[in-house]
C-alpha cells in the first residue's frame, strides 16, 4: 500500500488577502498532488476543545504535516494545550523521540518550495527496510545404534543359548572314516598293528635285556 501523508494548513489569525490567496494556492495544489490528503482548519491558536477543528485533529493518529504562518514553539504550545499528542518538529528535525510527529512548515517559505519538502517527506516515509533472515537449516540426525536383537533364553536351563552360526559358515562334516573308527574300537586295534609289526619282537628284546 502506497505512503499517505496528512497536510493539515492553519489559517492565519490576521486575515489579509496575501495570506488568503497563499492557502488557497497551496489547498489547491495539495489536492491535485498524490499522495497528499489537505484538510484545512482556522488558526491554531484559537482552536477550542469544543470545536469542530479540535475534533478534525484529535482524529489524526499518524504523522501529519502542519503549515501556518506560527513558529514552532507556538505550534508546540497550542498543540501541548489540546493534548493531541505526539512530536511537534521542524521539517527535517529528528529528535529520535518514540511516536507520531507533527512537521512543521512556515506558510512564508510560498507554494512551490513547501510542495517540494511536502513530496521528500512522503517519499522518505514511502522506504520500508525488510530485515533479511537466512533460513535455519536443520542439524542431520545422528546415526541410530544398531539394536541387538535380543535372543530369547530357556527358562529351564541356566545356560546361556546357543548362538546361531553366521550366513555362508558351516560347521566341519566328519568323514566317512573317521565315523567308523569312533564306532568300531577294533578298526583302531588293527591301525596300530600296522604302524608297529615288529612290537612283538622289540617286547621280547627288551625282556632279554641284563639290566
Amino acid at each position: 500500500m502506497a505512503a499517505r501523508l496528512t497536510v493539515i494548513i492553519s489559517q492565519s489569525a490576521i486575515r489579509h488577502s496575501r495570506a488568503s490567496d497563499a492557502e488557497e494556492a497551496l489547498l489547491t495544489e495539495l489536492l491535485m498532488t498524490p499522495g497528499l490528503d489537505a484538510t484545512l482548519i482556522g488558526s491554531l491558536d484559537e482552536v477550542q476543545i469544543d470545536s469542530t477543528d479540535y475534533l478534525c485533529l484529535s482524529g489524526f493518529t499518524q504523522h501529519v504535516a502542519l503549515v501556518s504562518s506560527l513558529t514552532v514553539p507556538e505550534v508546540a504550545q497550542h498543540w501541548e494545550r489540546l493534548d493531541l499528542g505526539g512530536h511537534v518538529v521542524s521539517l527535517g528535525q529528528t529528535n529520535g523521540a518514540p511516536g507520531r510527529r507533527v512537521y512543521c512548515l512556515s506558510l512564508e517559505l510560498g507554494t512551490v518550495q513547501i510542495l517540494a519538502q511536502l513530496r521528500q517527506l512522503l517519499d522518505d516515509r514511502s522506504v520500508q527496510t525488510v530485515n533479511l533472515s537466512l533460513p535455519v537449516m536443520p542439524k542431520p540426525a545422528s546415526p541410530s545404534a544398531p539394536v541387538e536383537a535380543e535372543v530369547p533364553r530357556n527358562r529351564n536351563s541356566s545356560s546361556p543359548p546357543a548362538v546361531a552360526a553366521k550366513e555362508g559358515v558351516s560347521a566341519p562334516a566328519l568323514s566317512t572314516d573317521d565315523s567308523q573308527s569312533r564306532n568300531n574300537p577294533l578298526r583302531d586295534s588293527e591301525n596300530s598293528d600296522e604302524e608297529w609289526p615288529n612290537l612283538d619282537q622289540l617286547v621280547d628284546d627288551f625282556d632279554a635285556l641284563d639290566l
